[in-house]
Formats: structure tokens, C-alpha cells, sequence
């Protein structure tokens, strides 16, 4: 007998024929009660009453089809994007390229009482929830709040405080591997820069938690900060998360030999604020000639010292993250380098 999802089935090869689809996004899976006795999972008491169930695994036997149908029709690659809240369902999840959490609107602004971001999704929650490397799959988050929740005192919308909010959900989401995409006024944000950085030579973007470091990183400060990685050959990004109410100074030392190759004949070790691309400090890294760094701690005249001895230091605002981003760089690649 047929099903409903035999019907979305020849309905979707029919789209691959006439459309060329390759994909799906779903909006939204979560488990409702199932009243059906026949072909659902709810069944009928002794009593006469019905017990509903959940389809869950019906949900993943339907998500499986239509990506076998995919591969079996040539549209590879193929994508399965799938909207999920805040839940991650793994039985269904494991069938898709993305999953996509949030829409739920950012407690109000105009009421300090309701808190920010981390306080909706505090850290024990987004290291289960929003922990890439353990699901499997890529993540994201589509962040949602209204104007009308972030006024100032003349009652026009206040943009530094609704910022505010929606740098302390980039936060906690880069130092989980979730490459945040959107934010207020729909804008990117890091995500062209991270597709940058995805383009460059020397294979895939490993993201490294600070529960994988393994001895690569160490945070030497305080535990309401969080560190991780995003490396590949010539390239490694660090980011540093502050859940604190106060401004940190996060110290973290880096294992450099491990983490990034020491710069080739003609090169140099170069490291920007990967928000604006600017120099955030000298540099004074241990094993690389000061002549090979930029900026060098030797001509530095503000004092400000980013790395020393490869401990990173550097100071992060309340609620808020830092990105710090070290390359190797053609010498005559820059103006510096002259």
C-alpha cells in the first residue's frame, strides 16, 4: 500500500527531471504525537483509549529515501538542509549536510531582567547541543530577534545594543565550530571571511575544540573563557570567548610547531584581527626570527605585546569574543614586508 511519502518520493523525481533538483530544506522537523494506530506508532490500550506515539524513525526512514534518491539519480553532490530549532534529532540529522538551529527571538532588550544569548543557550547546553564535531554533521543558527526589542530612550531602534546581543551569540557559537552566517540587519558578518579562509591552499578547515586539544592550546586563565581553532596548513584562527559579565584578559598558550608550519625561506608570520584585518599586536613568537614576524614585538611602539613566549594575550569584552588570525605570507606579498 502506498504512502504519503511515496507520493513526496515520485513527486521528487519528477523535480529532478524536469528541474534539475538537488536538494531539499526542510522547515521544520520535530517530533509531534502520532494518533494513528494503522500506520503511525500510537496503538490501542486494553482499555479501549489509544496510546499516541512519535514517528521519529519514520522521519529518518523518509529523510534516508529521499537522499538515496538523490545519489541514485545523479545529483551528487546533493544537499539536505534541515531547519531543527534547538534539538538536535541524530537519527534524522544523520541523513543531512546542515543543520540549522534558532529562530527563536533574543530576549528583549529593553529588559535587562531577560538576559542575552548565553543566557538563553548557556554553555552546558550549546557543548551538547550545538557540538559539531559530536553530531557528525555541520551546524548552524539563524538568528532572530525584532527591532522594536532594542530602543533607545527616544524609542528609535539602538543598534550598539542589539550588537551588543548578537556578538555574544557569534561567541559561543564559533567556539563550538558553528561558522555563524546571519545576524541583525541580515547581514554576514564572518561568513564571507570564512569562505575565504575555505578557499585557500591547504586542505579543509579543521575546526579543534578545546575538549579535542590534545596539548595543541591550553587556556591559562579564567574558566568562564573558552578557546578554539580553525587550522590548515598556512592558516590558523583562534578564537577566544568571554561568558563572563566582566572584561577577561584570556591568556593562551599554543603549541606553534604543531598547529602551523614554521614560515618558508621568503615568507613571514603575519596576524591580523580577523573582524577588521588589523594589526592587533606584536608578535614575539618563540622559534621564528624576529625579522620573520609582523608585526615584530622589537618595533613595537605601544607596548602592546599580542604574543610572547607563544602564550596569546589578549583582552575580550563582557559576553563578547575575540579572532585572532596568524598566517604564513609571501615577504613582498605586503607593504610591511619591505
Amino acid at each position: 500500500e502506498k504512502l504519503s511519502n511515496d507520493a513526496m518520493l515520485h513527486m521528487t523525481k519528477k523535480w529532478i527531471g524536469d528541474c534539475g533538483l538537488d536538494g531539499y530544506y526542510f522547515d521544520n522537523v520535530f517530533n509531534r504525537l502520532n494518533w494513528n494506530t494503522h500506520y503511525g506508532t500510537a496503538y490501542r490500550l486494553p482499555d479501549g483509549r489509544i496510546q499516541p506515539g512519535y514517528n521519529l524513525w519514520g522521519m529518518r526512514s523518509h529523510i534516508k529515501r529521499i537522499r538515496t534518491l538523490l545519489q541514485v539519480e545523479g545529483r551528487d553532490p546533493s544537499r539536505i538542509c534541515i531547519h531543527n530549532t534547538r534539538f538536535q534529532f541524530a537519527p534524522i540529522m544523520g541523513f543531512a549536510d546542515l543543520a540549522m538551529g534558532g529562530e527563536m527571538a533574543t530576549p528583549r532588550g529593553d529588559n535587562p531582567g531577560a538576559g542575552d544569548f548565553m543566557d538563553m543557550h548557556p554553555r552546558d547546553f550549546m557543548d551538547v547541543m550545538y557540538n559539531q564535531p559530536l553530531w557528525g554533521y555541520k551546524l548552524s543558527h539563524l538568528y532572530h530577534f525584532k527591532t522594536d526589542s532594542y530602543l533607545n530612550d527616544l524609542g528609535e531602534y539602538d543598534r550598539d545594543k542589539a550588537m551588543k546581543i548578537h556578538r555574544s551569540a557569534m561567541a559561543t557559537m564559533l567556539v563550538h565550530g558553528v561558522e555563524f552566517f546571519q545576524g541583525i540587519d541580515y547581514k554576514s558578518f564572518l561568513s564571507g571571511k570564512f569562505q575565504i579562509l575555505d578557499k585557500l591552499p591547504g586542505g579543509e578547515l579543521e575546526f579543534v575544540p578545546s575538549w579535542q586539544a590534545d596539548g595543541l592550546f591550553k587556556l591559562m586563565s579564567d574558566k568562564e573563557l573558552d578557546v578554539a581553532i580553525y587550522k590548515k596548513q598556512d592558516t590558523l584562527l583562534i578564537i577566544v570567548a568571554n561568558y563572563s559579565k566582566k572584561a577577561q584578559t584570556a591568556k593562551v598558550w599554543l603549541d606553534f610547531p604543531k598547529l602551523i608550519r614554521l614560515p618558508a625561506k621568503g615568507e613571514q608570520r603575519v596576524v591580523w584581527d580577523f573582524e577588521t584585518f588589523e594589526f592587533p599586536g606584536a608578535m614575539a613568537e618563540k622559534g621564528v626570527p624576529k625579522e620573520d614576524q609582523m608585526p615584530r614585538a622589537a618595533d613595537s611602539q605601544s607596548g602592546n605585546i599580542l604574543l610572547q613566549d607563544n602564550v596569546l594575550g589578549i583582552k575580550i569584552e563582557p559576553k563578547d569574543f575575540r579572532a585572532i588570525l596568524i598566517m604564513n605570507l609571501p615577504i613582498c606579498g605586503n607593504a610591511a614586508g619591505f
